[in-house]
């Protein structure tokens, strides 16, 4: 990595964020992303980070609300690359004006030989006549570029148009980014021109930009030419590989602008009733065929006992067995127990997904036996299973017996990694209960689940029987994660 510039990406578990971090680390350059403490149990966000780790990213630790942790970070680097509310679901969050507090501590650390502001759309220069509200964030990213230029702080501004995952997918309409096989939505005539760039290609160009002077305190626009088109153009592609044009309708642009969307939030197990019959009204019950339904925690057939209101998810997942053998349809039911990103990295606590090298909190006496499984692990033991004819309509817990262990013991374990022991305290049943009687009703369903399993050991005080079986009895060539080696992550 001789004579490339240290990098620092901040939002790098974002859409783009994700993918600069990889192109820099394809590139060459020593590549560091921040992990703010803000992820809170953002599971994804934490995996993807051990992710880039393992390929050989640094992982620095700061917050916005901290500014002298953001000034540690930034002087660690040469570039920093900032790509914060990079995605749809970030606007409403509206986190641009957060890089003020970047410029600020950049600017104090005085390092830094480039900064990227988070921009990678239409340029904010060319859209003062944007009318509201939208043109909000084209406002705040020009506030950002003062800010930098006040500041004197090298730049490159980086002009990406239209991502192609969000636009192209969707044939350029709102709301949608799969391609219909029916129809489309035309914008007027649909001969505006517009520049469609992939998101890979996207991190490529701005990675290569970092050490160029011909792009130093310029904006770079992305415009790969045979990617300028109009929607009509981008429709007509489509046909063509499908083999049939699609039904047009045209939005005008008065009406385009009078029309609300709304999202519609549709949940709870019992969806899988409809699926249910369509196994049987479409006949698939005379051919070889088998159900999985959502299951892979704790089996609710043992659950009859569980307390509100967490118990709700046992019993609708028991109106989906009842369901499905009712209609006769062959099953595999998967109990898996503790997903260990959930449970492992938080030392089995509440609202915490990676282990504090200070202190925990023990339920009780930290004694009661749980059982924790890699998620992957889950994945590889159920397609395991979907073809054998051993755990046709049973149960399948998965058991990895040198993963059957206590809080305590889990603990334990971090402590002899980190070479220290933490603080400990305990809370009891009832002071476990009566703090989850003072959260809201989503908390305490979760929170019904730690107690079952942290105070009566619900999963591993009973054995299976014969009408169940165990995944690694089955498979013993899977060399499943063990809890100390999942711990070794966040070393």
């Amino acid at each position: 990595m001789e004579g490339k510039s240290k990098v620092l990406v901040i939002g790098g578990t974002g859409h783009l964020g994700k993918r600069l971090v990889n192109a820099s680390l394809e590139q060459g350059h020593d590549t560091f992303v921040l992990q703010r403490p803000e992820i809170g149990v953002n599971i994804e966000k934490v995996e993807m980070l051990l992710s880039f780790k393992k390929q050989g990213a640094h992982l620095v630790t700061a917050s916005f609300n901290d500014h002298q942790s953001l000034v540690e970070a930034v002087k660690q680097v040469d570039v920093v690359i900032c790509a914060i509310s990079g995605d749809v679901d970030h606007i409403s969050s509206h986190q641009i004006l957060l890089q003020l507090k970047l410029v600020d501590a950049i600017k104090e650390a005085g390092n830094v030989k480039r900064f990227l502001p988070s921009e990678f759309g239409t340029d904010p220069s060319r859209m003062s006549d944007a009318m509201e509200p939208g043109r909000v964030t084209f406002d705040d990213k020009m506030a950002v570029r003062k800010a930098i230029e006040d500041a004197r702080i090298p730049f490159t501004y980086v002009s990406a148009n239209c991502f192609a995952g969000y636009f192209v997918g969707g044939l350029c309409q709102f709301g949608h980014i799969l391609p219909s096989r029916d129809s489309v939505v035309l914008f007027g005539d649909a001969n505006q021109k517009s520049i469609f760039v992939d998101e890979d290609d996207i991190a490529a160009y701005t990675i290569k930009t970092i050490d160029d002077p011909l792009t130093l305190n310029k904006t770079l626009y992305i415009r790969p030419p045979a990617n300028i088109l109009s929607q009509r153009q981008v429709v007509e592609t489509w046909e063509k590989l499908i083999g049939k044009p699609l039904r047009k309708s045209s939005l005008s642009e008065k009406k385009n602008f009078s029309i609300a969307y709304q999202i519609h939030y549709r949940g709870g197990l019992p969806q899988a009733i409809p699926l249910i019959y369509a196994y049987v009204l479409t006949g698939y019950l005379g051919k070889r065929l088998r159900f999985l339904p959502s299951e892979f925690g704790t089996d609710p057939a043992r659950m009859a006992e569980a307390i509100e209101p967490g118990r709700v998810t046992f019993d609708d997942k028991m109106v989906v067995r009842k369901a499905i053998e009712d209609a006769g349809i062959p099953f595999t039911y998967v109990s898996a127990n503790c997903f260990a990103g959930y449970m492992v990295g938080g030392l089995c606590q509440p609202g915490h997904i990676l282990p504090s090298k200070e202190s925990v909190t023990l339920f009780g006496d930290g004694n009661q036996k749980s059982i924790f499984v890699d998620e992957d692990d889950i994945a590889t033991y159920t397609i395991k299973t979907i073809d054998d004819p051993r755990t046709l309509n049973k149960t399948l817990y998965l058991r990895p017996p040198e993963n059957i262990l206590s809080q305590r013991e889990v603990v334990e374990m971090w402590e002899k990694l980190i070479g220290k022991e933490l603080h400990k305290s305990s809370l009891s049943e009832q002071e476990f209960l009566n703090i989850m009687k003072e959260q809201g009703y989503a908390e305490q369903v979760g929170l019904t689940h730690y107690y079952h399993v942290f105070y009566h050991g619900c999963l591993a005080n009973f054995e299976i029987g014969k009408d169940a079986e165990e995944a690694s009895v089955l498979y013993p060539d899977i060399k499943y994660i063990k809890v100390e080696d999942y711990l070794k992550r966040y070393l």
